[in-house]
């Protein structure tokens, strides 16, 4: 059997069906991670746009920076294919996290 792929819907709202997609990705290892080590990752929203949200990440292991990245999230209309606006409660919640 194939293996196949699955994404989640979000529902925004009624008759507002969308999903997420990744239109950007930058990522920068530093130092690399052995199996079992106690990281930290965090993640901080660092732009929210009309229709996408920058968010910066990054791993760390004793303060030591192994890997940081840069990804751009676009909210794409589920059946259009085409980017949308962030309806303005999906933009307030990101906006807490910048």
């Amino acid at each position: 059997m194939a293996p196949s792929l699955e994404f989640r819907v979000l529902e925004i709202g009624p008759g507002f069906r969308s999903y997420f997609s990744c239109s950007k990705l930058a990522l920068n290892y530093h130092h690399p991670a052995r199996l079992d080590d106690e990281v930290d990752v965090s993640v901080d929203a660092v732009d929210v746009g009309r229709a996408q949200v920058t968010i910066a990440q990054s791993v760390r292991r004793a303060g030591l920076m192994l890997a940081d990245a840069s990804v751009n999230l676009a909210l794409i209309h589920a059946c259009k294919f085409m980017p949308v606006r962030f309806p303005l409660a999906l933009k307030e919640a990101l906006q807490h996290y910048v």
